[in-house]
């Protein structure tokens, strides 16, 4: 066992040969923007040569790219203190200061949707601690000819390092006329992101005292800095039964116009879209959905939407119905 351990100490290279590969390799995956793969290697150099300041900036900068801002601006000032202000090194810190975002705590957007029979107002706030937590807080209100009712939601997520987040989805839906209701929703859910373009989520969705509850699960990756791509089905079970649900979202980037095309198909009683904080129910089981839209961003603050949706319905009936609306962020 000696001679063993003996020959494996021979083996390994020097710390300043495993230093420098680790190095390469790292500069290597940052150019071609694998990120976490590069802040791997940049922690491996920075353990076998501690005193170097490089893999220290390469570490802060792969951190920033992959938009863990608190973690890279710990990385950034950690340079600056270790090394003078003339060095190539500190100048690359604090151009990577600069450009983190502005991390400002509040902010607030107020939005109106509008289509024949039906209005829809919705206002927003949200919170952030840094980079790291957001807690938004939602109440959009509906008004038809027959129903009227509102929904609120709260949306926290935390960030926990650069592979793994937290989201906690609590949703309230009520309405004031017949038939009157109140349900809660809750949705704990957990993200994990193999690299900065891949990302997969995993929730439990529990209505009222879990009359109805199921998974939802969302995988998506960015295929360019333009396209990207997410499938999210969703399984639950309640009184009505089982249900399947399975959307696909194809999204293309082209500032400051993005266009989006979702089809879904399936059968299913009772379903949450995450993405946002509001909810819909279905009086009949989703049976196949389309929606074809577009963002446009103009003015700094605001936010037109457009959208064109197709429903089917376990009872043969089906809707085509156009969408409008306009947020301001304030």
């Amino acid at each position: 066992m000696a001679l063993c351990l003996f020959l494996s100490l021979v083996a390994q290279p020097p710390p300043a040969e495993a230093y420098a590969r680790a190095i390469a390799r790292a500069d290597s995956q940052y150019q071609a923007q694998r990120y976490v793969a590069a802040l791997g290697n940049y922690e491996r150099a920075a353990r076998l040569l501690p005193e170097e300041s490089g893999p220290r900036v390469g570490i802060g900068w792969s951190l920033l790219r992959l938009g863990l801002f608190p973690e890279a601006e710990t990385a950034f000032r950690g340079v600056l203190a270790r090394v003078r202000d003339t060095t190539r090194a500190s100048a690359n810190a604090r151009l990577g200061l600069k450009l983190l975002p502005a991390s400002g705590r509040f902010t607030a957007t107020a939005g109106a949707l509008a289509v024949p029979g039906l209005l829809v107002w919705s206002g927003f706030a949200g919170f952030r601690h840094g980079f790291r937590t957001t807690l938004t807080l939602g109440l959009q209100g509906v008004c038809r000819a027959d129903w009227q009712g509102f929904n609120s939601g709260a949306v926290l997520y935390h960030r926990l390092d650069y592979r793994t987040a937290l989201r906690m989805d609590v949703y309230g839906l009520s309405a004031f006329n017949k038939p009157r209701y109140w349900q809660m929703v809750f949705a704990p859910g957990a993200i994990y992101f193999f690299d900065h373009r891949r990302w997969s989520k995993l929730t439990f969705v529990g209505w009222d005292k879990l009359s109805v509850y199921g998974v939802q699960v969302e995988a998506g990756t960015e295929l360019s800095d333009r396209l990207s791509v997410k499938l999210n089905p969703a399984f639950n079970r309640g009184p009505q039964g089982a249900g399947l649900w399975v959307p696909g979202e194809i999204v293309y980037r082209l500032p400051p116009v993005t266009g989006r095309l979702s089809v879904g198909v399936g059968s299913i009683g009772a379903h949450a879209d995450l993405s946002v904080p509001t909810i819909y129910n279905q009086t009949a089981r989703l049976t196949a959905g389309a929606r074809l839209g577009a963002d446009w961003d103009f003015l700094r603050r605001c936010r037109l939407l457009a959208y064109a949706a197709w429903e089917r319905y376990g009872d043969e009936t089906q809707k085509l119905y156009p969408s409008l609306s306009i947020s301001v962020r304030f």
